[in-house]
């Protein structure tokens, strides 16, 4: 589903919920509770961290 196929609720509604999603993910940085944070990712995804010292080479 496209957001140009969306009606004006359902388009409400998915704005809210990426809105909602945004929040509670930026509340679970902000308290770093590193142990919810995965619950964000699917089971197959992942998360790549580059070191500063590592980001030039």
């Amino acid at each position: 589903m496209t957001v140009t196929n969306l009606s004006p609720d359902e388009a409400r509604a998915f704005r809210f919920d990426i809105e909602e999603f945004n929040t509670e993910y930026a509340r679970i940085l902000d308290e770093q509770d590193i142990d919810c944070w995965p619950d964000f990712f699917t089971e197959d995804g992942f998360y790549r961290i580059t070191a500063r010292e590592n980001y030039d080479d």
